[in-house]
């Protein structure tokens, strides 16, 4: 919390420190392309003084697609089939981002952001497989899709706080620049759900819930605790390399 508290302190006083010096706000405007582990992006960017810089936009990543087979997959104790699966990866969304500089032509920046973007960032799903009774596991019952097959979802929250640090500004002294961002997504935890049935109180019907280790483990699936990792990795890992031009 300390910590929290002082890195808000410190862009606190960098900001009033850009609105205390002789700069001109948002007097200029800059055009950025980029790309990074969250895809290609689009962002704008403006000066607040000489120690902040803001930007906002949106990114983009084509959906990423891995399929695999796994032959004899025992779905129940004692009963097994081909299964052939299909996993995805998709991360997009938009973002606001706000730059600290230390001095006034430095490019070095401390950055903090929010991003906003879909639930999902990945999931899998079964391809072509006829299940001849309900898939259960654990205590939930899984619901199908309607072609037929089941989906799993690895999930974060909508709205992820951004912090890092880079290199080179946004809004450039010259008509190009290059700028470097390395830092990290707080996801607070990542879970894997699906739609299912909880056995335990089928009453409530179909719900979005959480799949986790102790649910594989009663139908002899060891994960070795993965399930339950995921909960426990507070951050995604983003690393962005971004041309910006001067428009005025």
């Amino acid at each position: 919390m300390k910590r929290i508290l002082s890195t808000i302190f410190v862009a606190a006083a960098l900001v009033s420190a850009s609105f205390q010096a002789s700069a001109q706000f948002f007097d200029h405007l800059s055009l950025g392309v980029g790309a990074g582990l969250d895809g290609v992006s689009l962002d704008l960017a403006v000066p607040v003084g000489n120690y902040v810089q803001l930007r906002a936009g949106g990114s983009y990543m084509p959906p990423l697609r891995i399929s695999k087979e796994f032959p004899n997959f025992e779905y129940q104790r004692g009963k097994t089939m081909d299964l052939n699966v299909m996993g995805q990866m998709h991360i997009s969304g938009f973002n606001a981002m706000l730059d600290l500089f230390p001095g006034k032509k430095t490019g070095f920046h401390f950055t903090l952001g929010l991003f906003a973007g879909d639930r999902t960032i990945a999931s899998v799903r079964s391809v072509g497989v006829d299940f001849e009774e309900q898939l259960v596991v654990g205590n939930k019952q899984f619901e199908y899709e309607d072609d037929g097959q089941v989906r799993v979802n690895l999930d974060v929250n909508k709205f992820l706080p951004y912090f890092g640090i880079g290199a080179g500004r946004p809004v450039p002294d010259k008509a190009v620049s290059f700028v470097f961002d390395f830092g990290a997504l707080y996801t607070g935890g990542m879970g894997v759900y699906t739609y299912a049935t909880d056995l335990a109180q089928p009453l409530e019907g179909r719900q979005y819930v959480r799949i986790t280790s102790a649910d594989v483990a009663e139908v002899d699936f060891n994960d070795h605790g993965i399930l339950d990792l995921l909960g426990s990795i507070p951050v995604l890992p983003m690393l962005k390399f971004s041309l910006f031009f001067k428009i005025f």
